[in-house]
């Protein structure tokens, strides 16, 4: 049986057939939980960007960072890299480079966001460590043959 929140494609066709209307109020319940994190993650991130870059004295204003630092968190979160380490700093030399901010500086940027997500992520890692070693093994039965 096939779940009613997945669409289902009927083979050799291009139809496509909506589950129950009950499917469009989930997926906006979701959106308008994942919503409000997303755009707070992003705003840190810009916030976090602005403050290290300040306080490295680059000659940077908060308008380039948000203009310059969301084609580097798209890059960034490809997946390309373990990370976004290299791919962001490429990126970001790259970018900031346009509005003449030295290579070095940019560079150095670049580490210390990297170095600030992986300790904003670590709480977070670690948790799931130790709930993942707490969770019940799914195991698959064996059956013998007659």
């Amino acid at each position: 049986m096939l779940s009613p929140t997945v669409p289902t494609y009927f083979a050799g066709g291009s139809t496509l057939v909506f589950p129950p209307a009950t499917f469009s109020y989930q997926w906006y319940k979701k959106v308008g939980i994942a919503a409000p994190v997303a755009i707070t993650a992003a705003l840190g991130g810009l916030a976090a960007t602005y403050t290290v870059a300040t306080s490295l004295n680059m000659q940077v204003t908060l308008l380039d960072c948000i203009v310059l630092m969301q084609p580097v968190a798209l890059v960034a979160n490809l997946p390309i890299s373990v990370g976004g380490w290299g791919v962001r700093e490429t990126a970001m030399i790259a970018l900031f480079g346009l509005i003449g901010v030295p290579a070095s500086a940019t560079l150095v940027l670049s580490i210390q966001l990297g170095l600030l997500s992986l300790i904003v992520a670590l709480p977070g890692g670690l948790l799931w460590l130790a709930l993942k070693s707490r969770a019940p093994s799914l195991s698959v039965a064996s059956s013998s043959s007659p």
